[in-house]
């Protein structure tokens, strides 16, 4: 059984209005797939991290570096094919893009192995620790809309409404208005609803204190990448000065980057992006180094996210719920 074709799929659709982050605002939502076949017909599925245009670069790079590096192999030999791409790209991109386009191709590859012996993958990564995992709710994204405060308020209610225990917002239109923002929702939810604020690196230093000290005040779980991924002196700052619990991590690769960070005790809570990181293989490198490291591993996805009780949802819990300074 040898690898026949890769094929990358880039989906797009036009939202019915402007969502955004921080650092943008768009209007459409992209998904991209990569398909990975045998010659005797088995498939295997991943995803790349990246919207619009940086999807269309990730294609580009799968169908001319690594698809040729994959067709012909042996389904089973990911170990080997992460290391040969990884080298053939090491002198143009240890982080970003070229990560991505790995991520889904590996991805796919653990997905085919599995759809080959029957078995989930994680029974091929050494088997279940748990059969349920509670998840947080997500849906307030920035709108250029003049009543947002309220409207982020209704949607963390109906959220709730809907059973989810935990929900995480956006914020990033600067201080005060953050603030507004966060009060507004804290207001709308029950005291014993946990709420998480995703900042996507908007802020310097400084301003990041100003909101995290008021996060703290409103009993916020974890404030997420609250400055730019390269500053692990701000974030070290921020984690020891602030109560509210500093997660990040989703815009680091490979397991060089994360021992970097996680040897800075930059974090509470670590987030890696298995679509972009590197893909399986290379996540459950980062999660040994979380579990060494002793700091709680929560996976995310774009609309509904698991809140890992101990370290991670394929590995045993090191205790109840998660283990970072505000519980």
């Amino acid at each position: 059984m040898k690898i026949e074709s890769v094929t990358s799929h880039v989906l797009e659709y036009e939202l019915p209005e402007q969502l955004g982050y921080s650092q943008q605002y768009y209007s459409k939502r992209t998904a991209h797939l990569v398909e990975v076949r045998t010659d005797d017909g088995a498939v295997g599925w991943g995803e790349c991290f990246g919207p619009g245009g940086v999807a269309r670069v990730n294609r580009t790079i799968i169908e001319t570096v690594l698809a040729p590096l994959l067709i012909g192999r042996d389904p089973f030999a990911r170990e080997a094919f992460w290391h040969d791409a990884y080298n053939r790209m090491r002198d143009h991109g240890q982080k970003g893009m070229p990560l991505q386009a790995l991520s889904g191709i590996d991805i796919a590859l653990w997905d085919l192995a599995g759809r080959i012996l029957g078995r989930p993958i994680a029974d091929l990564i050494g088997g279940r620790c748990r059969d349920t995992v509670p998840v947080y709710g997500y849906g307030m994204m920035l709108r250029p809309v003049p009543d947002l405060a309220a409207r982020f308020a209704e949607k963390a209610a109906m959220l709730e409404a809907r059973g989810f225990a935990a929900l995480k917002m956006k914020v990033g239109l600067g201080v005060r208005a953050d603030i507004a923002l966060v009060e507004a929702v804290r207001g709308a939810l029950r005291d014993d609803t946990r709420l998480m604020v995703d900042a996507n690196h908007a802020y310097h230093t400084a301003d990041a204190f100003a909101v995290g000290r008021a996060l703290g005040g409103l009993g916020v779980h974890w404030f997420e990448e609250p400055v730019v991924p390269e500053d692990l002196e701000g974030y070290r700052e921020l984690r020891a000065g602030l109560t509210v619990n500093i997660s990040g991590g989703e815009a680091e690769f490979t397991r060089w980057g994360w021992r970097r960070l996680l040897e800075a005790r930059a974090l509470d809570i670590a987030q890696p992006e298995v679509c972009a990181l590197g893909g399986i293989s290379e996540y459950l490198k980062v999660l040994a180094l979380c579990h060494a490291h002793f700091t709680p591993v929560v996976d995310v996805a774009p609309e509904v996210s698991p809140l890992i009780a101990g370290l991670c949802s394929c590995c045993g819990p090191i205790g109840t719920g998660l283990q970072t300074r505000s519980g």
